[in-house]
């Protein structure tokens, strides 16, 4: 089966040839050489405004980033000493409590040695009563 559009490939073919003989013949002439420097001059300007313009937006978010790093650096700070506060401060608070506990032990521990020894007074008291209507 033949292709259709064989036809029509070729004539397209044909226009792009002469239409590239075409533009190669206007830009030899001194006209065209004038539109080549020209469209060379304004590429250029428009190459050096990229670059100023590129240069700009590179520098104002160098500058941003900075500023956003002094700012990072800063909450950092501020938050470095807020822990060291908080931890000193919760410290301060567990030794008091440590101390607390401490001493409410040592009482017990007082409290049932005093305990002890009133028991051992009183099993004495007995065994020697007990000893005493034996003998």
């Amino acid at each position: 089966m033949a292709n259709p559009n064989k036809k029509g490939g070729l004539f397209t073919f044909l226009v792009g040839i002469a239409a590239g003989a075409a533009a190669g013949y206007y830009l030899s002439t001194e006209e065209g050489r004038r539109m080549r420097e020209k469209l060379s001059e304004k590429t250029s300007e428009y190459t050096d405004e990229a670059s100023r313009y590129a240069k700009e937006k590179s520098e104002v978010g160098k500058q941003k980033l900075d500023e956003a790093m002094e700012q990072g650096r800063h909450y950092v700070n501020d938050l470095s000493e807020t822990v060291k506060h908080k931890v000193d401060e919760y410290g301060t608070v567990a030794r008091e409590k440590m101390d607390q506990t401490s001493s409410a032990f040592q009482e017990g521990v007082s409290r049932g040695k005093t305990k002890l020894n009133q028991q051992k007074a009183e099993i004495d008291s007995l065994l020697n009563d007990v000893n005493s209507k034996n003998s």
